[in-house]
């Protein structure tokens, strides 16, 4: 697969992850409740500060999708994140934190992952055919 299709999958992973971010941010108690993780404010709280991250990161990700290789740190960072999330939320729903719903979640996190792995090795390889900034 070329650097460019590689790049379109990581701009979508990261307007998905600002996008869910931002519904997680702004209406947690929506988020909360398909995921069952509850309706206490301290659940609703820390939803919230969770969706806040995920803008933060899915707009680090856009960002280092759209400066190339220079910024192949920051793919590999926003992977470990995704890494992250889907071991956090796959052990909030053993603990019976979440619903299983959340599964999908985590399973779409773990997916993300191992896609901006592929992205995160195509900067470093030099493949591609691609010209002047359009990595």
């Amino acid at each position: 697969m070329s650097r460019a299709a590689w790049r379109t999958i990581a701009r979508v992973i990261g307007a998905l992850t600002v996008l869910a971010g931002a519904v997680q941010a702004f209406a947690p108690g929506f988020i909360a409740a398909l995921i069952g993780a509850g309706s206490e404010p301290g659940t609703l709280q820390f939803a919230a500060t969770v969706g806040m991250f995920m803008v933060l990161f899915g707009g680090m990700l856009l960002q280092a999708a759209n400066e190339g290789p220079e910024a192949r740190a920051l793919v590999g960072w926003c992977a470990v994140q995704k890494l992250g999330a889907s071991l956090a939320v796959t052990i909030g729903v053993v603990h019976g934190a979440l619903g299983w719903f959340a599964l999908m979640v985590a399973f779409q996190d773990f997916v993300s992952c191992f896609l901006l792995i592929g992205y995160f090795g195509k900067l470093g390889s030099g493949g591609g055919s691609e010209h002047a900034r359009g990595y």
